[in-house]
C-alpha cells in the first residue's frame, strides 16, 4: 500500500487543512457561552412546569420545544453520590415515595414516579439534553455539596456544558470557593440569600444576584450593570410584567411558562 506524502504535496496539504479546519468549525456548537447578545437570557423555571411535572425531562423539553435559552434545575445528591433533580431535600411533594434524597440510593429514586408517571432525572440526564438541544443550564445548589464543587463541574465538563451553565449559590464561602477555583464559572448570588449589598455581592467573585421581582427597578439594574453584575428575578407568569422586565434591561427573564416568554 502506497502512502501518501502531504508534506511533499503543497496541493493537498491545502485540501487536507481545509477540510481540517471546516470539520473543526463545523463541531464548534452555535452557543458558545451563557448570554445571548442584545436581550436578556430565557429561562424555563424548573422546566416547563405547569404543562408537565417539575423538574423531569418532559418539562425540559418541552421549554426546549418553546424556544427558551436555559433551563433551570435543582441538583441534590443521592446516598450513593449521584446528582438527582429534585427541588426538595426530600421527594415527598414531587413523587409517589416519601423520605430524603440524601438517605435515599439512585436506585430507589429511579423507582420512584411524579404524578404524571415521569422519572426523577439525573443531573447527567438533564446535561445530555441540554446539550442536544443546545441550551444553557441553571444548577440551583440550595447547599455546598460535601466536595465542593468537584462533581458538578466535572459533568459540566463531560458534557462540554462548563461555559452553558451558571450555578447558583446560597453560601458566600461556597461562592468564593468556585470562583477561586473555576473562575471561568458562571455563578450567581441566589435569592433568598443573607442580605448582602451590590459590593458585597460583587467581592465574593460571582457573576450575578438574583432578587425579587418588585426589586428589580431599572436604575438598580443599571447600578447592578456599573459593577459589572447581571440581574434576575424569581420567576414571574405575567406575559405583560416579563415584557417589562425585558424593556427595562433585565439579564434574566425566569418563568414557570415559557409560552408566556416576550419575542
Amino acid at each position: 500500500m502506497k502512502i501518501r506524502n502531504f508534506a511533499k504535496s503543497p496541493s493537498r496539504v491545502g485540501l487536507f487543512s481545509g477540510l481540517l479546519i471546516f470539520l473543526l468549525l463545523m463541531a464548534i456548537p452555535a452557543w458558545t457561552e451563557v448570554w445571548p447578545e442584545g436581550r436578556p437570557l430565557t429561562l424555563a423555571h424548573r422546566g416547563a412546569n405547569r404543562e408537565f411535572d417539575e423538574n423531569t425531562l418532559a418539562a425540559f423539553s418541552r421549554a426546549a420545544d418553546l424556544g427558551v435559552d436555559a433551563i433551570e434545575c435543582d441538583p441534590k445528591l443521592t446516598r450513593d453520590g449521584v446528582y438527582v433533580i429534585m427541588h426538595d431535600f426530600t421527594v415527598d411533594r414531587t413523587t409517589d415515595g416519601s423520605g430524603k434524597v440524601a438517605e435515599m440510593t439512585l436506585s430507589e429514586i429511579k423507582s420512584l414516579r411524579t404524578k404524571n408517571g415521569e422519572e426523577v432525572p439525573t443531573l447527567e440526564e438533564v446535561l445530555q439534553l441540554a446539550q442536544g438541544r443546545g441550551l444553557a443550564v441553571y444548577l440551583d445548589m440550595k447547599s455546598a455539596p460535601p466536595d465542593r464543587g468537584e462533581k458538578l463541574v466535572a459533568l459540566l465538563d463531560q458534557y462540554g456544558m462548563r461555559d452553558r451553565g451558571i450555578v447558583g449559590t446560597y453560601q458566600k464561602q461556597f461562592t468564593r470557593e468556585l470562583e477561586r477555583r473555576w473562575p471561568d464559572l458562571v455563578t450567581f448570588v441566589s435569592w433568598p440569600y443573607p442580605a448582602l449589598t451590590m459590593g458585597q455581592v460583587r467581592r465574593t467573585g460571582a457573576d450575578g444576584f438574583g432578587t425579587l421581582a418588585g426589586f428589580a427597578t431599572k436604575h438598580r439594574i443599571a447600578k447592578a450593570h456599573k459593577k459589572g453584575l447581571k440581574v434576575a428575578t424569581m420567576p414571574v407568569d405575567d406575559q405583560a410584567k416579563l415584557l417589562q422586565q425585558k424593556q427595562i434591561g433585565l439579564d434574566v427573564l425566569q418563568t414557570d411558562e415559557p409560552k408566556l416568554l416576550p419575542k
